[in-house]
């Protein structure tokens, strides 16, 4: 770090280090976002991750590097929970319909049924990841630490798994869909 930080000890210095770098983060928040408001919120959010995992900084290495990363991960993963949770909450409103008496659903409703039953066609083992990181819209270092498997093994899973299930849901269905 530099001169200022001697008498502190590695965390102190690191923790003092990430204050020091919350001008240049609120720069890069909104450079980002191109809202004050949401930079802000970004940013805290970008300090709430640093501060809870200090552990994973390598001593020695700036913590500019270290933070700018945290920051665009953290913008890129509400953006894209953002996203995730408009098409969800379509989802939903499919899912309320197939409630109804099948006389009072609306034509589209069976895409919802035929999804279902192409999951459940599915080896568990993908559909799992499925759920997890599709719908739950957990990471896929979350849904691996729940599955208790490797991240690479997820994101393996997760892509075979919308493999087999677009095969499923496709016109024809291949026979080699079995072959997973």
């Amino acid at each position: 770090m530099d001169a200022t930080t001697d008498g502190l000890d590695d965390r102190d210095a690191l923790v003092l280090a990430v204050v020091r770098g919350i001008p240049r983060l609120r720069r890069q928040a909104f450079g980002l976002c191109r809202d004050p408001s949401e930079a802000e919120d970004l940013v805290q959010e970008t300090l709430v991750k640093a501060l809870q995992n200090l552990d994973q900084f390598r001593s020695g290495s700036e913590p500019g590097p270290w933070l700018a990363r945290i920051l665009r991960n953290t913008f890129f993963n509400i953006r894209r929970k953002a996203r995730t949770g408009v098409r969800l909450l379509e989802d939903f409103r499919y899912m309320e319909e197939l409630r109804d008496p099948p006389e009072a659903r609306r034509p589209d409703s069976f895409l919802v049924e035929r999804i279902l039953e192409a999951l459940g066609g599915i080896p568990p083992d993908f559909r799992r990841c499925i759920e997890l990181c599709d719908l739950s819209d957990l990471s896929y270092r979350e849904a691996a630490s729940r599955l208790g498997i490797p991240i690479g093994t997820v994101m393996s899973r997760l892509h075979r798994g919308r493999r087999l299930l677009g095969r499923l849901l496709s016109p024809v269905r291949l026979s080699a869909a079995s072959n997973f």
